[in-house]
């Protein structure tokens, strides 16, 4: 995309000291000059921030670029591989070897949209991450959590909280959303809206839950169903 004839890329990456694209396109591994690839991150980043990714998804980019800048070889497939291993080999845990290779794929996938290169490294290039289950606290676990929430107002609440997660398996986010009208003590449910994927759903809890939402109820004297 260009604008007013001039197109968005940094100044940098026309600097005579920038990665050559013809050799990007053969293949062969480029040396990582600081004006050639350290431009087209900015540019990249600078994309970034015009499509309103989050300031936290930019310094995870930032991050991870930056890294790969000061440690890969080159940037060409084989490079790429040898700098993803590399952070397996130093210990890195797979979710985060994971992490790189998104940024890495996000960055080369651009870097071959608008043209500076025909080649994206990351391409056929497969990196999964091992699945494992959520760890779910024991009953004992549990029963310690709600010995620590006293007889108080933030207590009620936290043992409301802490009952709620362990007994219906909600996510924080779901339980923090509820509203009075979503729970129904008469089937011991709860209308969870805008679960995982934006879905609605329902999920369940059980007498001694029920009794601690009862009590915190009581104890919230203005509390009401909205009406809008």
């Amino acid at each position: 995309m260009h604008a007013g004839g001039q197109g968005f890329e940094s100044p940098r990456l026309h600097q005579p000291n920038a990665a050559s694209v013809s050799a990007a396109d053969t293949g062969q591994s480029l040396a990582i000059e600081e004006g050639g690839l350290a431009g087209a991150v900015d540019a990249f980043l600078l994309s970034r921030r015009v499509a309103n990714c989050s300031a936290r998804t930019l310094d995870i980019y930032r991050t991870n670029l930056d890294r790969f800048q000061r440690s890969a070889g080159g940037i060409d497939a084989l490079s790429v591989q040898r700098y993803l291993n590399g952070l397996k080999e130093r210990g890195l845990k797979p979710s985060s070897v994971h992490q790189h290779f998104r940024s890495l794929r996000a960055f080369f996938r651009w870097w071959a949209e608008v043209g500076l290169s025909s080649v994206d490294p990351t391409r056929g290039l497969d990196v999964r991450v091992p699945k494992t289950l959520p760890r779910v606290p024991d009953d004992g676990e549990v029963a310690a959590l709600l010995r620590h929430c006293p007889d108080t107002f933030e207590g009620l609440r936290n043992r409301v909280l802490v009952s709620l997660l362990a007994d219906s398996a909600l996510r924080v986010s779901e339980a923090t959303r509820l509203r009075i009208e979503d729970v129904h003590f008469a089937t011991r449910t709860l209308s969870v809206r805008g679960g995982k994927g934006g879905a609605d759903g329902t999920a369940f809890f059980g007498t001694e839950t029920a009794h601690a939402v009862r009590r915190w109820l009581a104890r919230r004297i203005n509390a009401h169903p909205r009406t809008t």
